[in-house]
């Protein structure tokens, strides 16, 4: 079964107030041949296929930057496998609470709780730690299937 890339992309959203304002960011998702290694654009995906999604942020104003945060909502249909950049923070509540994956727990619908999986993942977190000065950028990538 084929998706088209446009169900497989959640655009992000960036918080950094005011900052924001002067940060473009923008997302690519590539599908990566698990055989080779190689990435190529996702203009379509079939289920089962490994994505790796890759947002890069620019300082566009004038000013530096300092703690600037990327939040990013994973679709329903990509499940998280592993992050490629720097260790994002999760959530399993749908963005209400983060924290690493392996602080995470997960109540049952019985009231006991487990340890988190990659596939509770629901949101993801980055902090950029560095100072992003007027024309500098970067990127933070992850890993996911299309289920």
């Amino acid at each position: 079964m084929k998706y088209s890339i446009a169900a497989v992309i959640f655009v992000s959203t960036a918080v950094a107030a005011p900052a924001a304002a002067q940060v473009a960011l923008s997302n690519v998702v590539h599908v990566e041949d698990r055989l080779t290694g190689q990435r190529k654009p996702a203009s379509a995906a079939m289920r089962g296929d490994w994505l790796i999604y890759v947002f890069t942020y620019r300082n566009t104003g004038s000013q530096r930057i300092i703690n600037y945060t990327i939040n990013h909502p994973l679709v329903p249909t990509a499940e998280f496998v592993g992050e490629e950049t720097d260790s994002p923070l999760m959530s399993v509540d749908k963005g209400l609470t983060f924290a690493p994956l392996a602080e995470l727990r997960v109540r049952s619908p019985d009231g006991s709780e487990r340890p988190a999986l990659p596939r509770d993942v629901t949101h993801m977190r980055w902090r950029i730690p560095t100072i992003i000065e007027p024309g500098g950028s970067g990127e933070v990538s992850y890993r996911a299937i299309l289920r």
